[in-house]
């Protein structure tokens, strides 16, 4: 199969044992799934994202308890110093937590369900702002397009490659799009249904929509060294 397409909208011949494009999906060479199945999927663990406001806030709270390390240890004793920042960071911590448990609940939740005439998705799992449950009617449905990326060594071998998959629009035919937020609901498992239920499905070759998400996580990894390689300062200041 030729995974060298253009940018614009195109067909893939995909098969559900393909490893490139499946092998992160919950489904993956588990024949569970029947043609009239109605199946749910609930929410990834850990990945919560708040507005880019809220998370840019939380992580210029974060950098600032780091920067904030540098000055303690200058002007208080160790142990004071390490009690401050620690309880600071637990702080902004548990602030963040009760603001996405307000948002998304505890744990794993229903996002979408996925069977052969329908679909019907949480108004979490949707990009934008959604009043309520979402469903759509197979027949009315236009296109699903998945912007995706190819990764891995060059060569003839296809299982050298991984398919990276960054985001899902549903196209109605009423002209309607609706977006899934891929920090909510993993876009494999809704190919690998899609696929199996024979949506019509469309894929650009781009990395568009999944790049918000990604300077999310980049922040929280930086904000995370950033509290670690302080709070391990001041540690090593206790034992001065």
């Amino acid at each position: 199969m030729d995974y060298n397409q253009p940018l614009s909208k195109h067909s893939l011949d995909l098969n559900l044992s393909d490893r490139v494009w499946f092998r992160y999906s919950t489904f993956y060479k588990k024949p569970v799934l029947q043609a009239d199945s109605n199946t749910k999927l609930t929410s990834l663990p850990g990945l919560a994202v708040l507005s880019g406001g809220a998370e840019f806030l939380f992580f210029f709270m974060t950098i600032a308890i780091a920067v904030m390390s540098l000055v303690l240890q200058e002007t208080m004793q160790p142990i004071p110093a390490f009690v401050t920042c620690v309880s600071c960071y637990l702080c902004v911590f548990v602030i963040k937590r009760i603001v996405i448990y307000n948002k998304f609940g505890f744990g794993r939740k229903w996002v979408m369900s996925i069977s052969k005439d329908s679909l019907e998705i949480d108004r979490q799992a949707i990009e934008g702002k959604a009043s309520k449950v979402l469903q759509i009617a197979k027949d009315d449905i236009q296109e699903i397009i998945f912007n995706y990326t190819l990764h891995g060594r060059t060569g003839h071998i296809v299982n050298e490659k991984t398919a990276n998959l960054h985001a899902c629009e549903i196209h109605q035919k009423s002209g309607d799009v609706v977006t899934l937020d891929s920090m909510r609901v993993g876009l494999f498992d809704v190919l690998y249904l899609l696929k199996l239920y024979e949506y019509p499905l469309l894929f650009r070759g781009t990395t568009s929509g999944g790049a918000g998400n990604i300077v999310i996580l980049i922040m929280r990894l930086i904000s995370l060294s950033a509290i670690i390689s302080a709070l391990v300062m001041l540690a090593f200041n206790l034992k001065s």
